[in-house]
């Protein structure tokens, strides 16, 4: 008698006990015989952003959840939101799907729950599939590595990052062949890859940051449907499933801080890639990103959601403001935090040849996007593009914990 099930075989992990949009993200400019990654956010949603809630705070603590009472800005967005936000939601309300949804291509971002983990749902755009058909027969060798450092300012690492392999397994109880004591696995059929930056004094962010990613680790292993052969229920079904993830994530690390005084105020970022080629779906909560370099076009496939970048969408901050911005580090979402954690889904058709990159802000707090793009397209391997990204980090000054996952698209030609 045998048992055939799925597992999940950790290639890789920070540590060894460890189990292991603007709202429509533009596509650069295509260059002769370049395609750009056709990238999908899941959902769009409307500004609602309250500074009179948010006060940009020190070192990891950076959830918005401290009053910023009697400032000028406190104000003036209580008077935006009172009369000009309020009354367009009242009277989006009242459209027909068609104009809501035209509505949030103009405006941006949609009045989300704070309290709740938000979801988003998928929206299929067959022209990318059309795009990319061809590079469904091309055989690829997924190439993946990371690293995590503590950098040059921080007494610990508070970052996390887990790779492992999906595939087929079956582990036999009983026979009389030879292989009776080995399990049976299949060759590898995907990729899952984590970054997760932990947040919160001491050493709770480090426990944030493991615990977001084994609940969620172990939720797509035991729990939810793992997507081999795409259709559009299975799909849906899915991305239902990596939301549920998300929000497993989340309570446990709010049921921890509520039972160990000494963890409260803890949280985590959470950014998870699912590749099953040649689709990736990146799950994102908070300021940790992904991108993908292709050729010599480089894409940032997530949204930091900070307020800075919340600001920005909105038109109240110019490019030069930005970049000087305090409020980088005020995070709107995170695992953990008592405003909730609010989760997008990207979706993305990779081809041979493309690179994918997550990384806590501990990197692009100090690269730029033409440095990162020139530190990914540097080696011919990910340990050495993941060992470049941390040496160049540390040298710039290396502020914050430094993690890195790295995977490479090599066409195969066995």
């Amino acid at each position: 008698m045998s048992l055939k099930h799925k597992s999940a075989t950790v290639a890789t992990a920070a540590a060894p006990n460890q189990i292991g949009n603007q709202p429509i993200v533009t596509p650069p400019a295509k260059h002769a015989g370049q395609r750009a990654p056709d990238i999908r956010p899941v959902n769009f949603y409307f500004c609602n952003v309250r500074p009179d809630r948010i006060k940009p705070s020190r070192g990891k603590n950076r959830f918005c959840n401290v009053p910023l009472a009697g400032s000028p800005l406190s104000l003036f967005f209580k008077l935006i939101d009172l009369y000009i936000f309020r009354p367009i939601f009242v009277l989006l309300d009242r459209l027909s799907q068609t104009s809501y949804k035209a509505a949030t291509v103009l405006f941006g971002r949609k009045k989300t729950s704070d309290s709740d983990l938000q979801s988003r749902s998928l929206e299929v755009d067959s022209s990318s599939t059309r795009m990319a058909a061809s590079s469904t027969d091309v055989p690829v060798n997924l190439d993946c590595a990371g690293r995590t450092d503590i950098g040059k300012k921080r007494q610990t690492n508070q970052d996390q990052f887990l790779i492992a392999n999906l595939h087929k397994s079956m582990h036999v109880q009983q026979a009389s062949t030879p292989f009776a004591e080995s399990p049976l696995a299949s060759e590898t059929m995907g990729k899952m890859l984590f970054v997760a930056d932990g947040v919160g004094g001491a050493c709770a962010g480090e426990v944030a940051s493991e615990m977001a990613i084994q609940t969620m680790a172990q939720y797509l292993l035991n729990s939810m449907h793992w997507l081999f052969h795409p259709k559009q229920p299975e799909i849906e079904k899915f991305i239902s499933d990596l939301k549920s993830g998300a929000q497993q994530s989340h309570q446990a690390v709010c049921e921890d801080a509520q039972h160990h005084p000494e963890h409260r105020g803890m949280g985590s970022t959470l950014t998870f890639a699912y590749l099953m080629w040649p689709m990736m779906y990146v799950l994102h909560i908070g300021d940790s990103r992904c991108y993908v370099l292709r050729e010599d076009s480089l894409q940032q496939i997530t949204r930091d959601q900070t307020l800075a970048q919340q600001l920005m969408d909105c038109g109240q901050l110019s490019g030069s403001e930005f970049e000087q911005s305090p409020y980088h580090n005020v995070l709107l979402s995170a695992i953990g935090a008592e405003s909730g954690a609010d989760a997008d889904v990207y979706k993305t058709r990779l081809l041979a040849g493309d690179r994918v990159m997550l990384c806590s802000d501990g990197i692009n707090a100090h690269l730029k996007d033409d440095q990162i793009k020139k530190i990914l397209a540097s080696a011919n391997t990910a340990q050495q593009i993941c060992d470049a990204f941390v040496e160049e980090t540390n040298r710039r000054g290396g502020r914050d914990n430094i993690t890195v996952v790295v995977g490479i698209a090599n066409e195969s030609h066995t």
